[in-house]
Order: structure tokens, then C-alpha cells, then sequence
């Protein structure tokens, strides 16, 4: 049995997308890079562009704008600790387009002397939007422009 990476010895990062039970894997080997989303239940795979110049964190989180067989799907990576993400469309780009932002700053100490850039965690989508919380009560939403690559995020507070 061969693993899924494709050869042996390959370490490989990962992150369950929650969007009808996909997987996305990436090789950290700069012999042999792929990433490509799996489904284990049908054993299905489709390929992404590579990260061979910048390998993924070890476990990341990852979402999907629809499902990855629908052409144009959305694949968004999140950095875990800086504030930018990566994306693709499955079947359309050929290259992973990396997207700094800017949700705001949060205090790290009591005093208020040490503040750093807030990070999106809990990435979900529908609809072919995505969503985050910006507050305890508010949320924002990115959202992809069908021509091009070019994203917005909307800030909205309840």
C-alpha cells in the first residue's frame, strides 16, 4: 500500500475541511510536492497546485466555498499565526494567490502596552461566501470575485 502523499518518507501537512468530509494533504518534499484534496469515503482525489516553495504548517485550517467536484470551487488555507491566507479554484488556477489582511489588533497584556494583528480562526462558508467572528457577537465575510482574483472582507456587528 502506497501513502497518500504518493512516496515514502514524505511528510506531509493537513487540514479536514468539514465540506463533505474532503481532506487536504501537501507534501513538504521538494522532490516529489503535491496537494490535492481526498475524499476517504469513495477514496476520490483531486489535485491542487502545489506548495513547493512554501511549504504548509504541520495542521492548518482549511474551507471550501462548495463542493471541490463543482469547477471553480474556492479552496481557502489559513495561516494559523500570521494574518494571511491562501487560495485557489479547483480547475481554474494553477497557482496558490496568498492574500494579507487586516481584522484588526487585539490587546496580549492587562496593561495594554502589547497589541498584535487579530488572525481568522473558524472559517466557514455557504453559499459561496465565508465566514469568520470578529467579535463575541459580529462576524465578517470574505468574499471572492467570480472574475478574478480579487477579494474583499465585509466587517458586520450585531
Amino acid at each position: 500500500m502506497q501513502p497518500l502523499g504518493g512516496g515514502t518518507g514524505t511528510s506531509m501537512s493537513f487540514a479536514l475541511t468539514w465540506k463533505q468530509g474532503w481532506i487536504l494533504y501537501s507534501s513538504s518534499d521538494q522532490n516529489n510536492p503535491c496537494t490535492f484534496l481526498h475524499d476517504p469515503r469513495t477514496l476520490a482525489r483531486i489535485e491542487l497546485p502545489d506548495f513547493a516553495r512554501q511549504p504548509l504548517p504541520r495542521v492548518f485550517q482549511c474551507a471550501l466555498s462548495d463542493k471541490p467536484t463543482n469547477a471553480g470551487c474556492v479552496v481557502v488555507i489559513l495561516h494559523p499565526d500570521e494574518p494571511c491566507f491562501w487560495y485557489c479554484r479547483v480547475g481554474v488556477m494553477q497557482e496558490w494567490i496568498r492574500h494579507d489582511y487586516d481584522v484588526g489588533s487585539q490587546q496580549c497584556d492587562i496593561q495594554g502596552l502589547v497589541w498584535e494583528k487579530r488572525v481568522i480562526v473558524n472559517l466557514t462558508s455557504c453559499k459561496g461566501k465565508f465566514y469568520f467572528p470578529i467579535t463575541g457577537v459580529g462576524h465578517a465575510v470574505i468574499e471572492f470575485n467570480p472574475r478574478g482574483p480579487v477579494t474583499r472582507i465585509i466587517k458586520t456587528v450585531r
